[in-house]
């Protein structure tokens, strides 16, 4: 999750489809529920408060 959220920080992968795909993830809301629960906030907020 770490490097996931490193990657959406530097604005290289935003698409939350292919990266949680690209994490072994078979389902999106699988991993947005994971990245809320170890990051603090989902996927989406977490790019938007990086801007």
């Amino acid at each position: 999750m770490q490097n996931a959220a490193e990657l959406m920080e530097r604005g290289m992968d935003c698409d939350l489809v292919r990266l949680s795909q690209d994490l072994g993830y078979h389902d999106q809301s699988h991993f947005i529920k994971d990245f809320k629960s170890i990051i603090g906030s989902t996927p989406e907020d977490y790019v938007h408060s990086r801007r």
